[in-house]
């Protein structure tokens, strides 16, 4: 009788540690599973930090190239602006030089009243050419 009740008790305590190893086992495959979610969960979280500030950082890159562009653009036109201003300085002062000129051409004598007329040669005709002496 004792000997049977020593049996039960050693095969309850048998599977009783066999079912608390199972369960520690089952514990620590829990554990190992929710450090690799986590472990994986803080990778992605991570990712995500590195991509947004790529995005920042990409979006940033874009900012200040239309920032520099503008400004390319506004120095073209400035320089547009200057370019036609000189443009037009040099047309109103060829103008100016064009209605002095106009202006000193006609108060200048003409030829017929530089000389007078008796003293001026008759105009020259083909008779009046053709009776020239050749020369040479």
């Amino acid at each position: 009788r004792l000997d049977e009740d020593e049996r039960v008790f050693k095969e309850g305590r048998r599977r009783k540690d066999a079912d608390q190893a199972k369960a520690a086992q089952e514990a620590a495959a829990a554990n190992e599973r929710k450090a690799e979610d986590e472990s994986r969960a803080a990778a992605a979280a991570e990712e995500r930090k590195g991509e947004e500030r790529k995005g920042e950082e990409r979006k940033a890159k874009e900012r200040r190239a239309e920032v520099e562009a503008a400004e390319e653009e506004e120095k073209a036109a400035s320089r547009r602006a200057e370019a036609e201003a000189r443009a037009l300085a040099a047309k109103e002062e060829r103008l100016e030089m064009e209605k002095v000129a106009a202006a000193w051409q006609a108060a200048q004598p003409r030829e017929e009243e530089k000389t007078p007329a008796a003293s001026r040669p008759p105009p020259l005709t083909t008779a009046s050419v053709s009776k020239a002496p050749a020369s040479g």
